[in-house]
């Protein structure tokens, strides 16, 4: 019997070209910009959202910094890494804004899902049901997720801002 299982290990992961990562980023800060836009009425929305308009701002803002975190090492650092993570040698402001457009995404994504939880109102429900408990499964889901997304958040930033009070310098441990 052979233990060692062949399918079971990671396939070699190819990294994208710089052209891909430097259009999908820029795919992803224009809809961001445009949904920020949108949501300050500066532009036309396609339609009315079905929820308050700072919701779609944290939608915009979670697409424009996210394409904004994976358009700084391309093009700024001119260098891509698997972990999408800036070398040493790269300017330490490069770092630290690679770092909060990290922080700032995952807030907006938990700030959605806290929205989902708390708010107002039925924010959808399956096709094959219109029992209320599932509503309420539903926001207990969300609510636990975005409980740990915002734990998350605040473990990660004080981690952070440790390192970064330390002079940059990681406690053994990898992230």
């Amino acid at each position: 019997m052979d233990l060692k299982r062949p399918h079971l290990k990671q396939p070699h992961q190819k990294q994208p070209s710089p052209w891909q990562t430097i259009g999908l980023g820029t795919l992803a800060a224009v809809i961001g910009f445009y949904l920020v836009l949108a949501a300050l009425s500066l532009l036309p929305s396609p339609g009315r959202p079905n929820g308050p308009m700072w919701v779609v701002l944290a939608v915009g803002f979670c697409f424009l910094l996210g394409g904004l975190w994976v358009l700084i090492p391309a093009l700024v650092m001119d260098e891509l890494r698997a972990k999408g993570e800036a070398s040493p040698d790269t300017p330490q402001r490069l770092h630290v804004a690679q770092y909060v457009f990290a922080l700032a995404v995952v807030m907006c994504c938990a700030m959605v899902g806290s929205w989902i939880a708390l708010g107002p109102g039925a924010h959808g429900s399956l096709p094959f049901s219109s029992n209320d408990s599932l509503d309420v499964l539903g926001r207990a889901i969300f609510a636990i997720g975005a409980v740990v997304i915002w734990l998350g958040l605040i473990a990660v930033a004080i981690g952070g801002w440790r390192k970064r009070a330390s002079g940059g310098k990681a406690s053994g441990g990898k992230a």
